[in-house]
């Protein structure tokens, strides 16, 4: 059921001309890059589609093709709601709301990245740049080491059965190479590479998933009937750890709806305060780009959002022993069983072959090679934030590090958060996307609040912005390691018999401290604490800083 050689030497060839592609972009970029600003923000001149692409790119990943099958396979089509939720909130309320607002503020202040606007917002010179640099490359690590993990998942396929000593050295290989050429391409073409590239990324995993489903569709219908084999397979493997309730997997709500509620929540609002996301709106170039761009990325999103859900369903409507099948694939490849959902997509195309070779090896190619660039932009933020935000503005800003010292050390820095990175996705310590959205979780628990109510409410004080972020932190860390259930690491989690007390059982909801995810317990502490601290601050900021500052973010102009 491997990949054959055949199979192989097509992907290395599509592999290898699609890098030919991104060496001649970064190239071209790494000469239009001759300072910081355009290493961070490409300049502040991306136009409507580059910038629609370029967000819905760095929303989506190898994360969401390897990781949202899965839940879909297990727990049923519930799931497809949260591709709605990511549309609408995700990403056409955040472009209407947040854009325009974020672009005009970021240009206002001069604000390279989201801690450095934050700070200056808030008019803070002291706390707030070096602990969100800190926070910001410590998370975008654990979610960069997300994307490596599953590109690493998919390109496991090609060297099957490599397994010495109970080590699985295809996987190994296959991290350092995702590794290694993200952070060779991105020193040479910073953010403007990045973004040029999301153009490919963004074609390549829209024919892509959509293949997929067609592809699947067909399969499934000739082969019994999708739904039919669905239930089929799931009455079959009732004693599978994977097994879902038939009755109630075409059903929502069902008992597992509260994970996805906060799921949902995560992949919604959580875009809202990433720093990866949000400075895509610094890199606009004027007031139409964020207004036209709306369209062209909620049509983008969704597309991309539904099929890759929806593809796990198909996946298990393949045959009436999808189970058994995935499970003997995952076997000849030396795959990981305990991470059994996560195969879906590489199963679909390799194991079963629903697309032709050709397109099996051009998809698994283009998106490898593609997913890299989302997580250039990762480490792009991550590295910012550790040179610009923690050290040139922060700790050592007396010392007047001059722009092109920072853009020398933020190159410097990519390497060891790569290697961190590399770390965490050899460790493999939880599921892939349930890694990512803790990250991100952590991120907006120190962000989110005081970035958006930073563009609309003149009443935020600095104290509030630093210390509702640092409380909302630890509450979100607390509540992960106590109660989540799905650690590969022993002695994890640390009261799993807390987080499995029930607080509220139905037929069809059932809420236990384990199912609550730590992006809501996070923010029903952040958001009181945030306005609690503000009204009762004395040190209010400077009154007329606020009213240019408003009336710059509110102008009616196309700069």
């Amino acid at each position: 059921m491997a990949v054959d050689v055949v199979s192989t030497i097509w992907f290395w060839i599509t592999f290898f001309v699609y890098l030919g592609i991104l060496a001649v972009i970064g190239w071209f970029s790494h000469k239009k890059t001759k300072n910081i600003t355009d290493f961070l923000v490409a300049s502040r001149g991306i136009g409507s589609v580059l910038l629609a692409l370029s967000f819905g790119a760095t929303y989506f990943s190898a994360v969401l093709l390897i990781g949202c099958p899965g839940y879909t396979w297990i727990n049923g089509l519930q799931w497809m709601t949260v591709t709605i939720l990511n549309t609408f909130f995700g990403t056409v309320v955040a472009f209407i709301l947040l854009g325009n607002r974020t672009r005009r503020l970021s240009k206002k202040l001069g604000s390279l990245t989201l801690p450095e606007m934050i700070a200056q917002r808030y008019q803070d010179d002291k706390y707030i740049k070096p602990t969100a640099g800190i926070v910001i490359a410590v998370f975008l690590s654990i979610y960069l080491g997300s994307i490596f993990y599953g590109l690493s998942t998919v390109l496991q396929v090609l060297f099957p059965g490599f397994v010495l000593d109970g080590i699985n050295w295809a996987y190994i290989i296959a991290v350092f190479i995702c590794g290694a050429v993200t952070a060779f391409y991105l020193i040479v073409g910073g953010s403007h590479s990045a973004i040029l590239s999301d153009l490919f990324e963004s074609l390549v995993m829209v024919a892509g998933v959509v293949g997929i489903i067609i592809g699947g569709v067909i399969m499934a219908e000739l082969n019994g009937g999708m739904f039919n084999n669905i239930v089929a397979d799931i009455t079959a493997t009732a004693s599978s750890p994977f097994n879902s309730n038939p009755a109630l997997w075409f059903v929502f709500p069902n008992v597992v709806s509260m994970s996805m509620i906060g799921m949902a929540l995560v992949t919604t609002f959580g875009v809202w305060g990433s720093p990866q996301m949000t400075t895509r709106f610094f890199t606009a170039k004027d007031r139409r780009s964020v207004r036209y761009g709306v369209i062209v990325a909620c049509i983008w999103v969704f597309v991309v959002s539904f099929c890759a859900w929806f593809s796990g369903a198909v996946g298990r409507g393949l045959t009436p022993t999808s189970t058994v099948d995935m499970t003997n694939f995952i076997n000849s490849i030396g795959g990981n069983m305990k991470k059994f959902p996560e195969y879906v997509i590489p199963w679909m195309l390799v194991g079963v072959g629903i697309l032709p070779l050709p397109f099996t090896a051009l998809f698994l190619a283009a998106v490898t090679a593609a997913s890299l660039t989302t997580g250039e932009k990762l480490i792009l933020v991550a590295a910012g934030s550790v040179v610009r935000d923690f050290y040139q503005k922060g700790v050592a800003k007396s010392k007047n590090l001059s722009d092109e010292s920072a853009l020398k050390w933020t190159k410097i820095v990519i390497i060891p958060i790569v290697g961190v990175s590399l770390f965490i996705a050899i460790a493999q310590p939880a599921f892939i996307l349930d890694l990512c959205m803790f990250s991100w979780a952590c991120l907006n628990a120190f962000t989110l609040v005081p970035y958006v109510a930073g563009l609309f409410w003149k009443g935020g004080t600095k104290r509030a912005a630093f210390w509702s972020g640092i409380i909302a932190l630890a509450v979100a860390l607390a509540w992960f390691f106590c109660f989540y259930s799905k650690w590969s690491v022993p002695g994890l989690p640390l009261f799993p018999q807390i987080g499995n007390l029930t607080i509220i059982a139905t037929p069809w909801f059932n809420i236990t401290p384990a199912s609550i995810h730590e992006f809501i317990v996070s923010q029903a502490v952040a958001i009181p604490a945030f306005f609690l601290i503000s009204h009762f601050d004395k040190n209010k900021p400077d009154p007329k800083f606020l009213e240019e500052t408003f009336a710059y973010m509110k102008e009616d102009t196309n700069e």
